[in-house]
């Protein structure tokens, strides 16, 4: 979950950052599309010729059937294209190295690190997660990492810094 192809968070914030449409942004996680790996399949398989007249009529049936702007098309466009991208890099990089997906830890994407601190926060109210007390970024992709392998390992003491 932490990768960009599945974070939920990452997918919002890039969306927002593109300009797509609040409402749209509903309307296709309404319709089950709620990250970038979602997305680059939704239309058509990564690598597929991208037809942009069948594209805009998908868009606007997923937009229950409201005619959008070119921007707005324009947006969820330069948003497809990056989740094609991202999840066609993610699984070139899973087939030519799997065995170091073991060894070093993936960068989260940093709106779902901090969608996963402020679930902390409210998960663990009596902890002061906040100044020296908040960890830091190499930290929180370690233990990340470590969950999302199921391979718990020893963190040195020096290895637990703060933001």
């Amino acid at each position: 979950m932490a990768s960009f192809v599945d974070s939920r968070a990452h997918f919002e914030a890039r969306a927002r950052e593109y300009g797509v449409p609040a409402e749209l942004l509903t309307h296709l996680q309404n319709q089950g599309i709620n990250t970038l790996g979602q997305l680059a399949f939704a239309f058509t398989r990564p690598g597929q010729e991208f037809d942009e007249g069948r594209f805009d009529t998908w868009l606007r049936s997923v937009n229950a059937g409201v005619a959008l702007s070119i921007g707005a098309i324009a947006s969820v466009r330069r948003l497809h294209f990056e989740a094609e991208v991202i999840v066609t890099a993610s699984l070139k990089a899973a087939v030519e190295a799997p065995t170091s997906e073991s060894a070093t830890p993936k960068a989260i994407p940093f709106a779902e690190r901090s969608v996963r601190l402020a679930h902390i926060r409210a998960k663990l109210p009596g902890l002061h997660l906040e100044g020296p007390g908040e960890p830091s970024q190499t930290l929180l992709d370690e233990a990340c990492h470590q969950f999302e392998t199921r391979a718990l390992k020893y963190i040195e003491p020096q290895k637990c810094t703060s933001h």
